[in-house]
């Protein structure tokens, strides 16, 4: 079935996923800062992939982590965003549901379009 998923959705049910990812994960962002002020950048981060996944916090601030290596380590050194975030849920999770190693569009194009570069 999952192979029949994949098949079925394409390229088009991957886009659909990443933009409505994105949109979720900016919904989950702004209530996380307008409801709790005074939080860092990545406990923000922390805490919308323990809404999103329902992960614990060690759990979360792995996935986070692995956000930043995928994205802000390399190639060039940099700090980690919240697009960066949400493009690595983006991709795992559709690979996960997808039971896929790989997409057919670039889902970080997709996030960046709905994701502000400033989070």
């Amino acid at each position: 079935m999952p192979d029949l998923f994949a098949a079925l959705m394409g390229p088009w049910g991957e886009k659909r996923f990443a933009v409505r990812t994105s949109r979720e994960l900016l919904r989950l962002y702004q209530a996380a800062t307008a409801h709790r002020s005074g939080m860092s950048r990545r406990e923000i981060y922390r805490w919308v992939v323990m809404a999103r996944t329902g992960t614990d916090a060690d759990e979360s601030d792995a996935i986070v982590r692995a956000a930043e290596r995928s994205f802000a380590s390399w190639p060039a050194d940099r700090e980690l965003r919240f697009a960066d975030v949400v493009h690595y849920l983006a991709v795992s999770q559709y690979l996960k549901k997808a039971h896929r190693m790989n997409t057919r569009v670039d889902m970080g194009r997709l996030v960046n379009r709905y994701i502000p570069r400033d989070l």
